[in-house]
Protein backbone atom coordinates (compact mmCIF):
# COMPACT_ATOMS: atom_id res chain seq x y z
CA UNK A 1 0.00 0.00 0.00
CA UNK A 2 1.08 3.59 -0.62
CA UNK A 3 -0.27 7.15 -0.86
CA UNK A 4 -1.41 8.42 -4.26
CA UNK A 5 -2.71 11.87 -5.25
CA UNK A 6 -6.04 11.16 -6.97
CA UNK A 7 -7.15 14.60 -8.23
CA UNK A 8 -5.77 16.25 -11.37
CA UNK A 9 -6.58 19.83 -10.30
CA UNK A 10 -7.02 21.51 -6.91
CA UNK A 11 -10.37 20.68 -5.29
CA UNK A 12 -12.00 23.88 -4.00
CA UNK A 13 -14.99 23.90 -1.67
CA UNK A 14 -16.97 26.68 -0.02
CA UNK A 15 -18.63 26.90 3.37
CA UNK A 16 -22.20 27.70 2.25
CA UNK A 17 -24.78 27.63 -0.56
CA UNK A 18 -24.00 24.10 -1.80
CA UNK A 19 -20.47 24.98 -2.96
CA UNK A 20 -18.96 21.50 -2.71
CA UNK A 21 -15.73 20.66 -4.50
CA UNK A 22 -15.80 17.79 -6.97
CA UNK A 23 -13.05 15.76 -8.57
CA UNK A 24 -12.65 12.72 -10.79
CA UNK A 25 -10.41 9.86 -9.68
CA UNK A 26 -7.33 9.91 -11.92
CA UNK A 27 -5.82 6.53 -11.01
CA UNK A 28 -6.76 3.32 -12.83
CA UNK A 29 -8.19 1.58 -9.77
CA UNK A 30 -7.48 0.80 -6.15
CA UNK A 31 -8.70 -0.42 -2.78
CA UNK A 32 -8.52 2.54 -0.39
CA UNK A 33 -8.52 2.62 3.41
CA UNK A 34 -7.30 6.17 4.20
CA UNK A 35 -7.88 9.66 2.78
CA UNK A 36 -5.63 12.69 3.29
CA UNK A 37 -6.51 16.26 2.37
CA UNK A 38 -3.59 18.65 1.85
CA UNK A 39 -4.45 22.35 2.18
CA UNK A 40 -3.28 24.45 -0.78
CA UNK A 41 -4.94 27.84 -0.41
CA UNK A 42 -7.85 29.82 0.98
CA UNK A 43 -9.87 29.25 4.10
CA UNK A 44 -13.37 28.54 5.41
CA UNK A 45 -15.25 29.33 8.60
CA UNK A 46 -18.53 28.80 10.40
CA UNK A 47 -18.29 32.33 11.81
CA UNK A 48 -17.52 35.56 9.95
CA UNK A 49 -13.97 36.84 10.19
CA UNK A 50 -12.07 33.75 11.32
CA UNK A 51 -11.00 31.83 8.22
CA UNK A 52 -9.05 28.64 8.85
CA UNK A 53 -7.72 25.81 6.68
CA UNK A 54 -10.49 23.38 7.60
CA UNK A 55 -13.38 25.02 9.39
CA UNK A 56 -14.44 26.61 12.64
CA UNK A 57 -11.97 28.16 14.97
CA UNK A 58 -12.89 29.60 18.33
CA UNK A 59 -13.39 26.15 19.90
CA UNK A 60 -16.47 25.27 17.83
CA UNK A 61 -15.82 21.63 16.95
CA UNK A 62 -17.83 18.79 15.50
CA UNK A 63 -15.15 16.38 16.72
CA UNK A 64 -11.65 16.86 18.11
CA UNK A 65 -8.54 15.43 16.47
CA UNK A 66 -5.57 15.22 18.87
CA UNK A 67 -2.63 17.53 18.00
CA UNK A 68 -4.67 19.20 15.25
CA UNK A 69 -5.24 22.95 14.81
CA UNK A 70 -7.69 24.06 12.09
CA UNK A 71 -5.74 27.31 11.61
CA UNK A 72 -2.26 25.87 11.02
CA UNK A 73 -2.59 22.15 10.23
CA UNK A 74 -1.92 21.73 6.51
CA UNK A 75 -3.02 18.07 6.36
CA UNK A 76 -6.17 16.32 7.52
CA UNK A 77 -6.05 12.51 7.52
CA UNK A 78 -9.00 10.12 7.97
CA UNK A 79 -9.00 6.33 8.24
CA UNK A 80 -12.03 4.64 6.66
CA UNK A 81 -13.90 2.05 8.72
CA UNK A 82 -14.51 0.01 5.56
CA UNK A 83 -12.14 0.07 2.54
CA UNK A 84 -13.64 1.30 -0.73
CA UNK A 85 -12.87 0.41 -4.34
CA UNK A 86 -12.10 3.32 -6.64
CA UNK A 87 -11.76 3.41 -10.42
CA UNK A 88 -10.67 6.08 -12.90
CA UNK A 89 -13.40 8.57 -13.75
CA UNK A 90 -15.46 8.17 -10.57
CA UNK A 91 -16.66 11.52 -9.22
CA UNK A 92 -16.28 12.37 -5.55
CA UNK A 93 -17.46 15.47 -3.69
CA UNK A 94 -15.85 17.34 -0.83
CA UNK A 95 -18.27 19.27 1.39
CA UNK A 96 -18.01 21.64 4.33
CA UNK A 97 -20.13 19.97 7.03
CA UNK A 98 -22.68 22.71 7.74
CA UNK A 99 -23.12 23.34 4.01
CA UNK A 100 -23.73 19.63 3.37
CA UNK A 101 -26.37 19.48 6.10
CA UNK A 102 -27.82 22.93 5.27
CA UNK A 103 -27.56 23.91 8.93
CA UNK A 104 -26.27 27.16 10.47
CA UNK A 105 -24.54 28.18 7.25
CA UNK A 106 -25.85 31.77 7.20
CA UNK A 107 -22.70 33.17 8.82
CA UNK A 108 -20.28 30.79 7.05
CA UNK A 109 -17.83 32.14 4.51
CA UNK A 110 -14.75 31.39 2.47
CA UNK A 111 -13.37 28.89 0.00
CA UNK A 112 -10.49 26.46 0.55
CA UNK A 113 -8.57 24.43 -2.04
CA UNK A 114 -6.94 21.06 -1.37
CA UNK A 115 -5.27 18.08 -2.97
CA UNK A 116 -6.76 14.66 -2.22
CA UNK A 117 -4.48 11.69 -1.50
CA UNK A 118 -5.68 8.14 -0.93
CA UNK A 119 -3.82 5.29 0.74
CA UNK A 120 -4.28 1.74 -0.47
CA UNK A 121 -3.45 -0.88 -3.06
CA UNK A 122 -3.32 0.31 -6.68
Amino acid sequence: PFWEKVNANPVCFGARDDTFGSFLINVTRGLINEVKLVHLSGGVTCKKGQLSNWGCGDGKLVFKIPSYDPFISAKLKMKLTTPINITAGQEYRLWYGEDFKNVSEGDNSGTACVDVHMYGLY
